[in-house]
């Protein structure tokens, strides 16, 4: 990804509360991308707003509530509903080794450990346990789980995710 390239952390759901927040269902764990941001951006449609100051996060259950500067009430946090909260994608904190943001892996390939390609990987599911990878040839759809025992490892030079994964067991035909 290129630096400046805007990286989608989550959308927002509705206004929360009397002071503006704003609940925001979070593509990665609530608030963990978050902490450390001084400004995001917001992309309605195909316009993007931004950057805009963030005065506040935290983690609530599953969401993330936010604080942007200029929006001080329920109403006005009101016409933000449904846009995409993002940042540029050097602005997202280091990862330890073996770790990896879901954007990186978004159109990457998806490979068996034998070498045997899966096809791209198009998109994710949330689950309850844990989150599944869609990955699509042609018409095959797989949905892999995004557990560590699953996920074995990520090359970002040549975009190739490999995993430990039976797709004789596993097949989900479109």
């Amino acid at each position: 990804m290129l630096p400046d390239e805007l990286v989608e952390l989550g959308q927002i759901v509705r206004p929360f509360g009397i002071r503006g927040e704003l609940k925001v269902r979070p593509v990665d764990a609530p608030g963990q991308l978050l902490s450390g941001l001084t400004e995001v951006y917001l992309l309605c449609g195909e316009r993007t707003h931004g950057p805009i100051a963030l005065e506040g996060a935290r983690a609530h259950g599953n969401f993330a509530l936010l604080k942007l500067a200029g929006y001080d009430t329920p109403e006005s946090a009101d016409a933000l509903r449904m846009a995409r909260v993002a940042v540029p994608y050097r602005c997202l904190p280091p990862l330890p080794p073996g770790e990896y943001y879901f954007c990186e892996i978004l159109g990457s390939t998806g490979q068996l450990r034998s070498g045997e390609t899966l096809g791209t990987v198009q998109g994710y599911v949330p689950g309850d346990d844990c989150d599944l990878l869609v990955v699509r040839d042609g018409t095959r759809e797989r949905l892999i789980p995004t557990g560590d025992a699953m996920l074995l490892d990520f090359d970002r030079e040549t975009r190739r995710l490999i995993v430990a994964w039976d797709p004789e067991t596993a097949d989900h035909e479109d």
